[in-house]
């Protein structure tokens, strides 16, 4: 089997892994009476923050529920920010909402991104001060507004 079939039955199987944060892809090729084994690796994501929210404004402030977190790492490569919220008891930790601001310091915080949600794809922002402001959906059983992580991914 020539290299040029060869990469027309693996490749499917690469593309359809993208779901994974990293995926390796094992492809049994006959070949007269052998069998080859293709191992192909491709990074779908990379972790490159993690920020914890409050479920509701930090004292004192408007919006802001976050410390600062910085995209600024952004590898090359990747063509999007992918989002994840983990780490919550929220009850529906799927309706959980949050816009993304641009920490300016002497000037007014700027609006990156607003209703982000735990699986969302967005454009990509390089910056250093971003922070998740004005959460929504947070809640525990009893109505309480709870915590969560969020994981921003460089995907594709």
């Amino acid at each position: 089997m020539s290299f040029k079939s060869l990469t027309k039955v693996a490749l499917p199987f690469v593309f359809a892994a993208s779901a994974l944060s990293s995926a390796s892809v094992f492809a049994n090729v006959k070949s007269s009476s052998q069998t080859q084994n293709l191992i192909a690796s491709a990074p779908q994501r990379q972790l490159i923050a993690t920020v914890r929210s409050q479920g509701e404004p930090q004292r004192g402030q408007k919006a802001r529920s976050s410390g600062n977190f910085s995209t600024d790492n952004m590898p090359q490569g990747y063509n999007s920010l992918c989002w994840q919220v983990s780490e919550t008891s929220a009850v529906n930790p799927s309706g959980i909402k949050f816009n993304v601001m641009e920490d300016l310091r002497v000037l007014k915080d700027k609006s990156i991104f607003r209703d982000v949600t735990p699986s969302a794809k967005t454009d990509i922002k390089k910056a250093r001060n971003l922070y998740i402001s004005s959460p929504s959906g947070a809640y525990d059983k009893f109505g309480n507004t709870v915590g969560f992580a969020v994981n921003i991914y460089a995907c594709n």
